[in-house]
């Protein structure tokens, strides 16, 4: 154990040597430089004298103010409790306690592979999960894609190659202090980014994800973090992921808004799947019959909307409707307008999107209410544009 009487060295040894260590740093190895070193040196042998041979490892963290010297120097087989501290005038001494078992140790740091089984790998996958790279139900030997997946993030972040593949570099990153704990920041891409981003928008504060965090990531990282009483910096650090995840998450401001909102688009899309089958009439509004945009009323006003009756070409011109451009960018609810015919300036059908590249819509040719693509050729060609009546 460190106790008082260590402390009371550390401060007697530390009086010696703090007002030259109060100077500025330079790039010269000058008087500083040298007692701080020689203060470390006696610390090392006097610290080192007093432990044991146990596999516990402790840190010794010396800060001293303006930031002229921050060090971390670690030592093995010393019990130290946290946070003793030894506090002086201009500077601050902290004793902590940093366990650093065996398996957080690798001494063999040659390169492990994808589809490797090695002792190490089990090492591995520990130091991943500490860091929050690596999230998996068992520790194994195994160098699975969970772990070349994990190595992958870190090498990311740590801005190495990214190769999956935890070479000798990748290893002696991974095993240094300097390691940074898994975080996603501003201009990151992948599937994790795409995954935060799914949970915004389930939050309401983001409306799709990308898989890149950008600047519109960003700010709904800040908002989340506003919200919910944490740092705001925009970063999405461990404590802001796993709030994300928690059932006691503040929403953002639009949640409510939201929540009706998709309860009316499956409203909306239950009710044109009831219809499936009944007559085409032209001019026809439901509930036994119905034309195009008879079907698209009756279904919106089911749902909820007041919108009132209109033809096909007068639902494609509601401009407080969010308009989509492409097919790509089609969800379920949309309106999609098409051309009467090639060649065509005329709008003349509309029909009710369903999800997967299906419609639902009223069929002058079939005499009925039908399922189909609205991705085959001869849509695609006659499409103008779709509207979000949501």
């Amino acid at each position: 154990m460190i106790n008082k009487h260590i402390v009371d060295f550390l401060q007697r040894l530390f009086s010696k040597t703090k007002d030259l260590l109060n100077k500025p740093c330079s790039a010269l190895v000058g008087s500083a430089t040298l007692i701080f070193v020689l203060t470390i040196a006696v610390i090392s042998t006097y610290m080192l004298s007093m432990g044991s041979s146990s596999n516990a490892g402790s840190s010794i963290s010396i800060r001293f103010p303006n930031s002229y010297v921050d060090d971390l120097i670690c030592f093995n087989g010393l019990d130290i409790p946290k946070f003793e501290q030894a506090r002086f005038s201009n500077a601050t001494i902290e004793v902590n306690e940093e366990i650093i078992s065996q398996k957080f140790v690798m001494s063999d740091l040659s390169t492990l592979k994808y589809g490797e089984s090695d002792k190490r790998v089990n090492t591995l996958q520990c130091r991943l999960d500490e860091l929050g790279f690596l999230n998996i139900d068992e520790l194994t030997e195994y160098y699975g894609p969970a772990t070349r997946q994990a190595v992958l993030a870190f090498q990311r972040q740590h801005g190495l190659k990214q190769t999956g593949t935890a070479n000798t570099k990748t290893l002696t990153l991974m095993f240094d202090l300097s390691a940074q704990k898994y975080n996603l920041t501003e201009g990151t891409s992948g599937e994790d980014v795409r995954d935060l981003q799914e949970q915004l928008c389930d939050l309401a504060y983001m409306e799709k994800s990308t898989g890149f965090f950008g600047e519109l990531t960003t700010a709904a990282i800040k908002d989340f973090q506003k919200r919910n009483d944490l740092e705001i910096t925009g970063i999405a650090d461990s404590e802001t992921i796993d709030l994300l995840y928690m059932p006691e998450a503040v929403a953002g401001e639009n949640y409510a808004k939201q929540l009706r909102r998709k309860a009316r688009i499956e409203t909306f899309i239950e009710v044109a799947r009831e219809q499936l089958g009944k007559p085409y009439s032209s001019g026809s509004r439901g509930p036994n019959r119905f034309d195009c945009s008879g079907l698209v009323h009756y279904c919106l006003s089911e749902a909820g909307s007041n919108r009132r009756r209109l033809s096909a070409s007068g639902y494609s011109q509601v401009s407080d409707w969010e308009k989509i451009t492409s097919m790509n960018d089609l969800q379920i609810g949309d309106l999609l307008f098409f051309y009467n015919s090639r060649g065509s300036s005329r709008v003349g059908h509309v029909g009710i999107y369903i999800g997967n590249g299906y419609m639902i819509d009223a069929s002058s040719s079939e005499g009925e209410i039908v399922k189909r693509s609205c991705r085959t050729s001869h849509w695609r060609s006659l499409f103008l544009y779709a509207r979000r009546p949501w």
